[in-house]
């Protein structure tokens, strides 16, 4: 799953999905398991930049924030991961200001497949 293995070896991971249907929710990726000594959903969203920033920042907010309501109904943190390529995280990097402790987000390139940024608890890593 998006290169998770190989980037983050340190992450255990028991499941994946691909595509999966969450009601409503349609997350790209899914992949339960662990990550610095917490349960953790991580949760892959990818984007191509097919709309203006206003859009594509509101829209990735919105699939953040329900990614995190997701997490909490089940008490797990959350590592949101959005792979796109430079200017659509330079336009969504501003939209994750004040991170809770057990959520982190990673923003890569698309292309950059087993390279990404490790997670942080309370951080954002790779906002270029």
């Amino acid at each position: 799953m998006f290169g998770l293995r190989e980037s983050w070896p340190q992450a255990e991971v028991w499941t994946v999905w691909s595509e999966v249907a969450l009601g409503r929710l349609r997350p790209d990726a899914l992949a339960w398991g662990g990550f610095s000594g917490r349960e953790a959903l991580f949760w892959l969203e990818v984007e191509s930049g097919n709309a203006s920033r206003e859009t594509l920042r509101s829209k990735t907010i919105r699939r953040f924030e329900q990614a995190l309501l997701y997490a909490r109904r089940f008490s797990f943190s959350l590592v949101f991961a959005l792979l796109a390529p430079p200017w659509v995280r330079q336009a969504v990097v501003g939209g994750f200001g004040g991170l809770p402790g057990d959520v982190a987000v990673v923003l890569a390139d698309w292309k950059a497949f087993g390279a990404l940024p490790v997670p942080g608890w309370g951080l954002l890593r790779g906002g270029d």
